[in-house]
């Protein structure tokens, strides 16, 4: 017999981040530097601080080093009240480097997965704190069956807005492109660092 839950639903809100580092010099020696800052070990210690932004606990976490760069990471939630149900569902993290028209880049994709009432979106600001990353696409979407309880909660648009959980200070910080389909439950964020724009990295970003 399941047992009902008060106060639940299982609508899945993930948060996914496409973070972006641009090489000018396009030298390897920028790539080891910035390869060896996001470390395996400092790449953990910023998942475990995702999970405390919402309030989860960590169930298992496993990841890998990659040659010649790149590391992978996967940690799997659970809600420190509710254990009938995963209710935190996951978080993974991946880097490696990327190569566009013969710019150098290393690329960092975070997805932030949620089922309940947290919201991944509160983990936005940390995100960009401790990655300041030189332009970025975030994607949020909602996902699950829906009834008259969730679509009370959908209800509350501020809660699931992008916009709304990113501090001003990022806001002034970047340029910035948003849209919305409310009908689909889904928004996309994109913005770049205003001190890095020139032509040809722009046109680079319009294409993400």
């Amino acid at each position: 017999m399941i047992n009902s839950i008060e106060n639940f639903n299982n609508l899945q809100k993930l948060l996914s981040l496409n973070i972006y580092f641009y090489s000018k010099d396009n030298n390897e020696k920028w790539l080891e530097d910035i390869n060896n800052k996001f470390s395996n070990k400092n790449l953990s210690n910023i998942i475990k601080k995702i999970s405390h932004k919402i309030d989860a606990i960590i169930v298992n976490t496993s990841n890998e080093d990659f040659e010649p760069y790149g590391n992978s990471q996967f940690v799997l939630l659970k809600n420190k009240d509710i254990n009938l149900h995963l209710n935190k569902s996951h978080i993974s993290l991946h880097t490696y480097y990327d190569f566009n028209n013969k710019n150098w880049f290393y690329r960092i994709d975070i997805d932030v997965s949620t089922c309940g009432l947290i919201n991944p979106l509160l983990t936005l600001n940390y995100i960009l704190k401790s990655f300041e990353p030189d332009f970025i696409e975030i994607d949020f979407f909602i996902r699950g069956f829906m009834t008259e309880d969730k679509i009370k909660y959908l209800k509350n648009k501020k809660d699931l807005k992008i916009l709304n959980f990113i501090k001003k200070k990022y806001l002034c910080e970047y340029k910035y492109n948003y849209k919305t389909n409310e009908k689909k439950r889904y928004s996309n964020f994109k913005f770049i660092k205003k001190d890095i724009i020139d032509k040809k990295i722009l046109k680079i970003y319009n294409n993400l």
